[in-house]
């Protein structure tokens, strides 16, 4: 669901007001974050995740957090990458790396950004750079991780994301209680539903919960509190692309192990029941629309339309390049609120790279993804692309500030997860027997 549908990246709008002296504000902070990764990597990281926990990072507060489709938060990744490159002078090591493939995924990505700027100069294209950003925000940002592996504890990120999901509560009670003013009358009307990057944090940490339970084993409460705000955090989103995903991502690898696999689909139907009950009691319309295959299927046509249009009128070489960046679409329900009748994406990650960049795009979309996976364990990295790959047919996530959620939760974690197994195999000894041998004594 293209945040357009559920708190989205504002578009031009009549009635949007921003608040510069806030957002240089934040940015300014952002950047000593950022910068402070030069001196400790440990606590950039931990200054960064607090801005995270504290500061909406959704569209519904896009007045403050965003100007002119920069984010506050673009600042830490500029701050951070100085910080990187300072550290390789003084270090004379190697601060920076990238995959191979992933560079290679980038330098594509730079030249199909330069042949939309080479056709036309516009503000859609500015905002087709926003996925490019994203993907640098992520490679700096598991950098900085990887240096302050050593000295990055388990209990620190825990209580991070604990404060990322717990403060979505707060986030909705000032929406729910008239303490900020909407700007878009279209969160007025959802206001009973928030999403951020604290939701896509909780995903995080839910398929790690899931997939990689031993990381866990000796936080088990501050786990389980976790666990509790994760789900909170979900049913405050109040999206079933969200719970079906999260569902896809974890039940996965549960093949090999059936009692498990039952009882992960069992406690599945029990939170999709409770769902659908608390959407009822919320009014929720367009849950209880959607439940039927027909109201699906309407609710598709309508928000996939704005690509369709201009997907019919492509020849066989677009099907390959697509019709270039900065494409903008015509979404004429923008219309009531206020808003311009064109925007530079859809709800959908897949039909709005295929319209811009043809079959290219699905690499493109594979190198954003990998952006956040990589070096993780092969399982987690499945997982994470699950769920990604399955929110694409109804989100446009590469455009959305909120992704930067799940990167931040599970970069945090990845390098948590390295350091415990490297703490393991430290405490066997080489050459020392997992089953020790029974002490022998000789008789007279």
């Amino acid at each position: 669901m293209n945040e357009k549908s559920w708190g989205g990246s504002v578009p031009n709008s009549n009635q949007h007001k921003e608040y510069p002296a806030m957002f240089y504000l934040l940015s300014l902070i952002a950047l000593s974050a950022g910068l402070l990764a030069a001196k400790n990597p440990k606590y950039s990281i931990v200054v960064f995740g607090i801005m995270l926990a504290v500061i909406p990072t959704g569209n519904s507060y896009s007045e403050i957090i965003s100007l002119k489709g920069i984010y506050f938060f673009d600042f830490y990744i500029v701050g951070g990458l100085g910080a990187l490159l300072v550290r390789q002078v003084a270090t004379q090591k190697k601060q920076l790396t990238v995959p191979g493939g992933l560079l290679f995924g980038c330098g594509l990505y730079v030249v199909l950004l330069a042949c939309g700027l080479l056709e036309s100069s516009n503000k859609y294209l500015l905002k087709d750079v926003r996925p490019f950003i994203m993907i640098l925000s992520f490679i700096v940002l598991s950098n900085i991780a990887t240096l302050a592996a050593k000295t990055l504890k388990l209990q620190t990120v825990l209580l991070l994301l604990i404060a990322m999901t717990a403060f979505n509560v707060l986030d909705i009670a000032w929406l729910r209680l008239g303490l900020y003013k909407f700007q878009d009358v279209y969160y007025e009307e959802n206001a009973y539903r928030y999403l951020d990057g604290g939701t896509y944090a909780a995903v995080a940490y839910l398929i790690y919960y899931f997939i990689d339970p031993r990381l866990f084993e000796h936080r088990k409460k501050l786990a389980s509190i976790c666990l509790a705000t994760s789900f909170i955090c979900l049913f405050i989103a109040n999206s079933r692309f969200i719970f079906v995903s999260v569902f896809a991502a974890i039940i996965i690898h549960q093949y090999t192990r059936p009692a498990r696999m039952i009882g992960v689909a069992l406690a599945g139907a029990v939170v999709l029941m409770a769902f659908i009950g608390i959407s009822n009691m919320i009014g929720a319309d367009r849950i209880n629309d959607g439940l039927s295959s027909e109201g699906m299927a309407a609710q598709l046509a309508t928000r996939f339309s704005p690509a369709l249009e201009l997907i019919r009128g492509m020849n066989p070489l677009h099907y390959f390049v697509g019709l270039g960046a900065g494409t903008p679409f015509e979404i004429p329900w923008f219309e009531y609120r206020g808003l311009d009748d064109k925007n530079s994406n859809i709800d959908s990650a897949y039909l709005t790279y295929f319209v811009k960049y043809g079959l290219i795009g699905v690499y493109l979309l594979y190198v954003f993804i990998t952006s956040i996976t990589q070096h993780m364990n092969s399982r987690v990295a499945v997982s994470i692309a699950i769920f990604l790959g399955v929110m694409f047919v109804v989100s446009a996530t590469p455009y959305q500030p909120y992704a930067i959620g799940i990167a931040y939760g599970a970069i945090v974690l990845r390098v948590c997860s390295e350091h415990t197994a490297r703490q393991r195999k430290k405490t066997l000894k080489p050459g020392q027997p997992l089953i020790t041998t029974p002490l022998q004594v000789n008789a007279g």
